[in-house]
């Protein structure tokens, strides 16, 4: 039987039998996108995996998190695994640079399953709901910090958190008044949380599956907005992590000229063995570049680094947040601004525009032009979908089966027999859900058909 919830004397059907969530009370334009069926099966079999009928039942949600239909099929999920939509909050990022296809849609259909969606620019955390225990799912570190630093007491409510992404360690750190990435401050993290978060960015198989996939999307979206991402043309990649890592094999691929920085020996060897050139400084690396690409997680195009772009250069933010570029330093020493048009003359996403141009002194009586795509804000999401459907299907189901398990222990009186979350940054946890859950064999059998034992006809 279809499984359905009342929803002011309607019945709002959360899967069809084809494994697409519903559309709920009003024609949702972007049904026939929700197509998430290893959310599905999560909902369907976590309740035996982690003893547990319900374990998301008797909690409030405060989650931030972008409005992709992937969000939707999660939500669905979480209702049949007993979350109340009443008692639930999506924040979403109401900046101009989200300005993601069907981000309408998608928080219209949450609010016809009965949850309330609101901007980040209200988040109120010492109004967060306090009727139930609180469940945080998080992408990118607003509330947990925010709770910490501004409202102990209502940090005491919440049972754990998940969080998606790496930023949400350095804005812990940040709100805490203490410098990201240090060993002394990550040991101070651990002892500042009050409750248990579950990092997803830990998870071995997100490593491996997403950072190539956040590449090529980069390279695609600057070949669709620009038009200049040719053969031969100088690039700088600034930070040489995971990402920084794919894009510069995704630049070498489409043979563009790389020149790729990173303070950390081991990556600038990982990035040598790539056979880019590595510069000694972020100032070397982008002198004469056409394009310059931060990925770094943090401040990486700063004032210094700007005083050394060429007339005519890009800026591209390749992390999740808008923070690699200095977007501020930009409008106060520029001599005008004008919109930057799309350069290939063919719509980009929802975005008419590519970003912003600023002339800058120097360089000439004319001075230089630097183009800021996206306004700095992280170029996959400026009117682009961020990941194929079914790897969306994988990241959120990450999520989902963190925020179960934090659900099943509570419902155990946090003494779950197998889950143990203390209080601080659990890192291995995803790690060794994703092992009992079989969530990778079915993964492989719904998405990769043709890879397993008889999947060829």
């Amino acid at each position: 039987m279809k499984q359905e919830r009342c929803t002011g004397g309607e019945r709002v059907p959360l899967f069809g039998s084809d494994g697409k969530a519903g559309g709920g009370c009003a024609p949702n334009p972007l049904e026939a996108s929700f197509r998430f069926p290893l959310l599905r099966h999560l909902a369907e079999t976590l309740p035996e995996s982690l003893g547990c009928p319900a374990p998301l039942a008797g909690l409030n949600l405060a989650a931030i998190l972008h409005l992709f239909p992937d969000l939707v099929a999660f939500t669905d999920a979480a209702i049949r695994l007993g979350l109340d939509p009443a008692g639930s909050t999506f924040y979403h990022k109401d900046f101009a640079g989200y300005a993601y296809p069907g981000r309408e849609a998608v928080g219209g259909a949450l609010r016809t399953r009965g949850a309330a969606v609101r901007p980040l620019t209200e988040l109120d955390v010492e109004a967060l709901p306090d009727s139930q225990p609180l469940l945080l799912v998080e992408d990118g570190g607003y509330i947990y910090p925010a709770l910490h630093r501004k409202s102990p007491g209502a940090a005491s409510r919440v049972i754990g958190a998940v969080e998606q992404t790496t930023r949400g360690r350095t804005n812990l750190a940040l709100a805490l008044g203490l410098p990201p990435g240090q060993a002394a401050t990550e040991r101070k993290l651990e002892r500042a949380l009050r409750f248990p978060v579950i990092s997803v960015p830990d998870c071995r198989l997100k490593a491996l599956i997403e950072p190539p996939l956040i590449a090529r999307a980069v390279v695609e979206h600057l070949r669709s907005l620009t038009g200049r991402l040719r053969p031969g043309v100088p690039a700088a990649v600034l930070g040489g992590g995971a990402i920084g890592a794919g894009l510069v094999e995704e630049l070498l691929k489409a043979r563009v000229r790389v020149v790729a920085y990173d303070p950390a020996p081991e990556t600038r060897l990982v990035l040598a063995e790539k056979g880019v050139t590595l510069a000694s400084s972020p100032a070397e690396a982008v002198r004469g570049a056409l394009f310059v690409i931060g990925a770094s997680g943090r401040r990486s195009v700063t004032p210094d680094v700007i005083a050394n772009l060429a007339h005519d250069t890009f800026l591209v933010s390749a992390s999740s947040e808008r923070h690699e570029i200095d977007a501020d330093y930009l409008r106060a020493v520029a001599l005008a601004t004008a919109p930057l048009p799309l350069l290939t003359g063919v719509p980009a996403g929802t975005q008419a525009r590519a970003g912003t141009t600023y002339r800058l002194p120097g360089r000439g009586a004319g001075g230089r032009d630097i183009h800021l795509i996206a306004d700095g804000y992280p170029v996959n999401f400026w009117g682009f979908d961020s990941l194929p459907e079914p790897h969306a299907d994988l990241v959120m189901s990450l999520v989902l089966l963190g925020a179960a398990a934090l659900g099943a222990w509570n419902h155990a009186g946090r003494r779950h027999r197998r889950e143990a979350f203390r209080p601080g940054w659990n890192r291995t946890a995803i790690n060794q859900l994703v092992a009992r859950s079989g969530l990778v064999e079915e993964f492989i059998r719904l998405h990769h058909p043709h890879a397993t034992t008889g999947g060829a006809s």
